[in-house]
Parts: C-alpha cells; sequence; structure tokens
C-alpha cells in the first residue's frame, strides 16, 4: 500500500523574509498593542491573551500551510486589525469622555434652570459646549460665567478670548437649531422655546455615536474578517463557474450583514 508523503512547505530564506513582512510584522504590532493595553487597563486581560493568541496563530497558519490564498486571507486579517486595533481602542476611549461631558452637560442644564445664575454651573455648560464645537453657546455661558464670578475664572478667561476668535461676529448672531422641532433657538438658550427639550444636549448627543458604537465596530470586524477568509477558500477549492457566484453572495450576505449591524 503506497505511503502518502505530506505536502512540503517552501522554506526557503527568502520566502520567510516575504511571509515575515506580510505576516508577522502586524501580528508584531497587533500584539504589542495588545500588551500596552492590557498594561494600562483598557482591555482586561483575558480578552488581550485571547487576541495575542489569535494573532500568532493567524501569523504561523498563514507561514506554514502549503496554499497561497491562506497566507494572503491571514496576511489581509492581520494588516486589518493591526490598523483597526488602535484606532477602535481611541475610538471607544473617545466614546467614554463623550458620555462623559454630556452627562456633564445635561447636569449643567439642569442646575442653570433653577439657578440661571450659578457661575459653577455656567463654566461647566460653556466648557461642555466649546468641547461639543458648540463655540457660539460657549462664548455665551462663558461670558456669563466670568461675569457671575470673575475672581474665580481665570481659565475660563483664557478659555473665553479663544473662543471668541473662533466665532464670526456676535455669538447671539448663530441660532441653533433644534433636532427635534427644527426651531431656530438663541444660543443662550437651554431649553428649546417650540418643545421645550433640552437643546443644547439635543444638539450634543446628535453629534456623539450612540454608547452601542463599540459593540457594533467589533461586529463589522468579525463579518470582515469572516468574509475575507471565506472567499479565498472557495476560490482555491470550486471551479470558477461555482466559485465566482458564490464568492458574490458571500459579498453581498457581507454588505447586507453590515447594513444590518450599522442601522439596527
Amino acid at each position: 500500500m503506497p505511503i502518502e508523503m505530506p505536502i512540503a512547505v517552501d522554506i526557503t530564506p527568502a520566502v520567510l523574509f516575504f511571509k515575515a513582512v506580510l505576516l508577522w510584522a502586524p501580528a508584531g504590532y497587533w500584539i504589542h498593542h495588545l500588551f500596552l493595553r492590557a498594561v494600562a487597563a483598557d482591555v482586561g486581560a483575558l480578552e488581550a491573551a485571547l487576541g495575542i493568541g489569535a494573532a500568532i496563530g493567524l501569523a504561523a497558519f498563514g507561514t506554514f500551510h502549503p496554499e497561497g490564498w491562506v497566507t494572503a486571507s491571514s496576511s489581509i486579517a492581520l494588516w486589518i486589525s493591526a490598523i483597526g486595533a488602535p484606532v477602535a481602542t481611541n475610538f471607544i476611549n473617545k466614546q467614554a469622555h463623550k458620555t462623559l461631558d454630556i452627562e456633564r452637560m445635561k447636569k449643567a442644564c439642569k442646575a442653570l434652570i433653577s439657578n440661571p445664575n450659578n457661575p459653577s454651573a455656567l463654566a461647566d455648560l460653556g466648557r461642555s459646549c466649546h468641547r461639543a464645537n458648540m463655540n457660539a453657546s460657549a462664548a455665551i455661558f462663558l461670558e456669563r460665567a466670568v461675569a457671575a464670578a470673575p475672581q474665580y475664572m481665570n481659565d475660563e478667561k483664557r478659555m473665553l478670548q479663544w473662543v471668541r476668535r473662533s466665532v464670526e461676529g456676535d455669538p447671539r448672531d448663530h441660532p441653533n437649531c433644534c433636532p427635534n422641532c427644527r426651531y431656530a433657538n438663541d444660543p443662550g438658550d437651554i431649553l428649546c422655546k417650540r418643545c421645550g427639550g433640552m437643546v443644547l444636549v439635543l444638539i450634543a448627543g446628535g453629534r456623539w455615536l450612540p454608547e452601542s458604537a463599540p459593540g457594533k465596530l467589533l461586529r463589522i470586524w468579525a463579518v470582515a474578517l469572516a468574509v475575507i477568509f471565506l472567499a479565498p477558500m472557495v476560490g482555491a477549492t470550486m471551479k470558477s463557474a461555482l466559485a465566482i457566484p458564490i464568492i458574490a453572495l458571500l459579498a453581498i450576505g457581507g454588505a447586507l450583514l453590515v447594513w444590518r449591524i450599522i442601522t439596527r
């Protein structure tokens, strides 16, 4: 009975160098990034360990598998992950800060509804508006904060000078359109004059992505990697007449899944 010989893997120095650039460079960067995030406690130890294991597994699988499509798919997945991981981490961190900002803005608005001349609330609302790029409103609330307690508002005075330079003309000439009812409110209004909603919070919230965005980003990443691996596998194992429509269906199915993830 003849003995089947295993398929030899080409491990010449040139091929190893080529695969190291394609596979181990992004894997190393991905591992380095996850290690730093774990040390900074931005991700848990289990998540970091799973991510590092996935990076090593993809790189090793692509290096020693004889099929070229495996190397190509592993490389694309690693490069997407290596580039996307820091971008996603930065996005999630910004999202957390923005969530805190909008909660602070709500608190300041409620305080000013009770006491319109509260210096601390005026200063907090002015800073929050400035971080949300609502500089006309920021200028008005910072002016009121400085006027209410000038001896305690040195930082706010400096910020007010910068904000005034970024606003064209009088800040009161830049109305805030309510996202609920489309009424043009004055930039110093806290509540919409037509519908009564917290217009500043509504505008700021509309410019920020929802809290579910990080989870959606992770699911989109998983769908993209699945299509990246399945499409070349189909092309390498099936005849062209059958592979082409299946790959097209995979691409369409992936796009529909991404659309559903985004719109839910």
